[in-house]
Order: structure tokens, then sequence, then C-alpha cells
């Protein structure tokens, strides 16, 4: 990479680890730009770039990243992985495969106070098929 180059980074400018990474990429002669990971990147904002790294992912953000893959925009990491993985479901059951204690999923509403999330990749699902995770005191 050049002067030139300018890294996005799609995590809140007060991380702890990545707030570092910056610095140490601005001292070494290098652009850094943080961008929130809950809010759409625009075409524009990605074509300036020349590396894209996510740390988290949300729905609205999948569309920026697949645009720089096909612009050819270096991405940090693997776009279909990251895909996979936007899906907790997903990823629970990948966890579970090998070796990992995750908690149980249920598509029925349990007992007493849970959070439900009601959108699968931005799209509402209908109120029966809320994903619910208990809370247990």
């Amino acid at each position: 990479m050049d002067e030139d180059s300018c890294i996005g980074l799609l995590c809140k400018d007060d991380q702890p680890v990545f707030t570092i990474v910056a610095e140490q990429l601005r001292d070494a002669g290098l652009a850094v730009q943080f961008f929130d990971p809950r809010a759409e990147l625009s075409s524009i904002q990605i074509d300036d770039l020349s590396l894209l790294v996510n740390k988290q992912v949300f729905p609205q953000i999948l569309p920026g990243l697949r645009y720089a893959r096909q612009t050819e925009t270096p991405l940090w990491n693997n776009l279909p992985a990251t895909i996979a993985f936007s899906s907790r479901l997903i990823g629970l059951t990948a966890l579970e495969a090998v070796g990992f204690r995750t908690p149980p999923v249920r598509f029925e509403k349990p007992e007493g106070e849970y959070v439900a999330k009601d959108f699968l990749f931005g799209m509402a699902l209908p109120n029966s098929t809320r994903v619910g995770i208990s809370i247990k005191s």
C-alpha cells in the first residue's frame, strides 16, 4: 500500500483494539477511516478505499460488502463466510458442531422474560417466527 491508501474499518471509532491498530496504521503513513457497522456504505465511500476490514457485520452493511467485492476492493474477511456467519443460528450451529457449548434455540415463545430478534438479514419476520433467548435470573 502507498501513502494514498485508505483503510476502512467497520467498527466504532472507540473500539479498543482497532483504535490502537488505526493509530499504528496512521503512524505508518496510511489513512484510516472508521465506519458505523450499523449504517449503509455508499459506493463513493467504498471506491475511495484500498482495503475494507469488518469487525462486526450487521444486515445494513452486506450490500456494501458485496459492492466492494464486485469492484475488487480488497476485503479483510471472506465475504461468503461473513454472510453465512451473520446469521446467529448458523454461527451457533457451527460452534456446537466443533464442541462449543451453545444456548438452546427455540422458535416457540418461552415462559417469562426473553429477548427477541424480529429480523433476519434486514427483513422483518412474522411475529409468530421470532427467535427468542430466555433470560434467567
